[in-house]
């Protein structure tokens, strides 16, 4: 909590159009519902958001979060904040082996969905989950069809993404 304070005291400084650096904010996900926090966040050039998984069980093991937070609310605030936020948007994710390192649960449409609702993946891990799945690409041309996915190509590489702007 900390960290998240002195970004936003910087964020919300008087001086801020003195700096010619990118501001980049980090911020644990709970934060996000509470306005002043966005507010301050919206100022940034970049936000970056840890979250570790989007499945419930493994969010416990993993976060050992306080009992007052719930994950689907988190989730909601994130997609919440990143509908309004206009600049560059990250997740921060760390991937524990045998965790929450892209276990095939068996329904490859909701894995996707799930995982990218959080964070792109590179083309070489979706072929690596769906290789996992032993289902083939149709889903993910499915996904994409229905605009549930976009593709997204940066540095010569493609990305897929949530596209929550279809939903």
């Amino acid at each position: 909590m900390g960290e998240l304070n002195r970004y936003t005291f910087l964020i919300n400084s008087p001086f801020l159009f003195l700096i010619t650096v990118c501001i980049t904010a980090n911020s644990s996900p709970s934060y996000l519902k509470k306005i002043d926090i966005q507010e301050g966040l919206f100022k940034a050039d970049h936000v970056s958001i840890k979250i570790d998984s989007v499945l419930e069980s493994v969010w416990w093991k993993i976060n050992r979060p306080q009992n007052t937070l719930n994950l689907s609310k988190i989730i909601e605030s994130i997609e919440k904040f990143s509908q309004h936020f206009k600049d560059d948007l990250l997740t921060e994710t760390t991937l524990i082996e045998d965790i929450n390192d892209f276990v095939y649960t068996g329904n490859l449409e909701d894995e996707l969905l799930s995982t990218l609702s959080v964070h792109s993946m590179r083309e070489e891990a979706i072929e690596s989950f769906i290789e996992k799945s032993m289902t083939g690409w149709s889903i993910l041309h499915k996904l994409l069809t229905e605009k549930k996915l976009v593709e997204v190509e940066y540095a010569g590489n493609k990305f897929y993404q949530r596209n929550f702007a279809s939903e």
